[in-house]
């Protein structure tokens, strides 16, 4: 299946790219659309999706992540902290997005790095990008709170939907929505399924995410789910499943060459599971983007590009269900979390095969999560070879 996909992308990637400023490719004039100026700007081989490599300063030196263990780079205020926590600020520019512009990158097979903070994260560099390790942008419950990926949950990310689930009296409350970003995202789970709720039968789930338009028309990460709704009995409202953050935003961009033999994953969290009371779970986070650009792209034999959806959380009756996974660093599915009592279990993640996230069925009491959608893997090269790369989802 993945070889099919690279010969498509393939195929897909010999287009012309446009010039600077020009977005459609032609230069509308019915003349050679392989003019010059087609071939790259100011000693770019190609034209850059995100930046124009005529304004760029100097870069700073080559920054090479090479000592075994955790290194964590904060896009909100630009520090690198090492395995030894040592911490530095590597130069950057400080915008929407965190732009590292080097001579050169380099993340050793034995490290680590986890890259959070408010906004995506951008590297440039004027050379090669060489990932034998991991970058993690996920989102991810650690057992207290979310851990939100670098640049998850923009400002871009529709209100609602997702929608958060409904009130069915006492008889139980509805899942919330998942969120969306590279195809739509599940609907929670309908509550109170067979009994009478201000004169109709349940209460629906709340809708999931929309899918944007265009993954990559911007640099940012996925959308959250929401939170499940409670029914009327007493403590209820302390017991709903919250609804988890998207994926985050990575996007690496060289003059020549992207090597990718690592890990790089930007999924989104799992819902958490409904605490009893009846209560509806909360819907799973959309994945993030991932993005590689540079005259070749190489994502080889063990490489791996992750943008995930996390599964929606259990929905309960009178105890505690069981929160959605957060999205694999793989082409596997995120489960949802499973139901406690007359509950519904959550929706699954959306994933290389299913990209859109799964609405959770409906419950005698409380309703499960929707399923985040998957996230966004771009790939920007004039030679690209990803036959022996696992990517999930499909490349664009």
């Amino acid at each position: 299946m993945r070889g099919v996909a690279a010969i498509a992308l393939l195929a897909a990637c010999s287009f012309q790219l446009p010039r600077p400023n020009d977005n459609t490719g032609d230069d509308g004039g019915g003349g050679d659309d392989d003019a010059p100026g087609d071939s790259g700007v100011c000693g770019w081989p190609y034209v850059p999706e995100y930046y124009d490599p005529c304004t760029l300063p100097a870069p700073d030196p080559a920054l090479d992540l090479a000592m075994a263990g955790l290194y964590q780079y904060n896009t909100t205020t630009g520090v690198l902290t090492d395995p030894l926590f040592q911490m530095s600020i590597p130069p950057s520019t400080d915008g929407a997005v965190r732009q590292l512009l080097v001579s050169g990158f380099t993340l050793g097979a034995t490290s680590q790095l986890r890259v959070t903070g408010s906004k995506p994260l951008l590297v440039i560099s004027t050379s090669t990008i060489t990932i034998d390790g991991d970058i993690d942008a996920s989102s991810a419950f650690n057992g207290i709170d979310f851990d939100l990926g670098a640049g998850a949950n923009p400002a871009v990310c529709p209100l609602t939907p997702p929608e958060k689930g409904q009130t069915c009296a006492a008889e139980g409350g509805s899942g919330g929505g998942a969120g969306a970003y590279g195809a739509a995202g599940g609907s929670g789970g309908e509550g109170g399924d067979t009994h009478s709720c201000d004169g109709v039968d349940g209460k629906p789930g709340g809708a999931g995410g929309v899918a944007a338009t265009s993954g990559f028309a911007s640099l940012r990460g996925g959308c959250a789910g929401r939170d499940g709704a409670p029914s009327t009995q007493v403590g209820s409202d302390g017991k709903i499943g919250r609804g988890a953050p998207g994926g985050g935003a990575v996007y690496l961009s060289a003059r020549t060459m992207v090597t990718v033999t690592g890990v790089i994953h930007a999924g989104g969290a799992g819902g958490r599971a409904s605490q009893g009371g009846r209560a509806g779970g909360g819907g799973g986070g959309s994945g993030g983007m991932i993005g590689l650009e540079a005259q070749t792209v190489l994502a080889m034999t063990g490489g791996i590009l992750a943008a995930n959806g996390g599964a929606g959380g259990g929905g309960a009756d009178g105890n505690i269900a069981s929160p959605g996974d957060d999205a694999k660093p793989s082409a596997a599915v995120a489960n949802g979390g499973k139901r406690e009592g007359a509950g519904s279990d959550g929706g699954d993640g959306g994933f290389v095969t299913t990209p859109f996230g799964q609405s959770a069925p409906g419950a005698d009491r409380g309703g499960g999560g929707g399923g985040g959608s998957v996230g966004v893997v771009h790939l920007h090269a004039r030679s690209l070879d990803i036959a022996g790369a696992t990517i999930s989802p499909a490349p664009q």
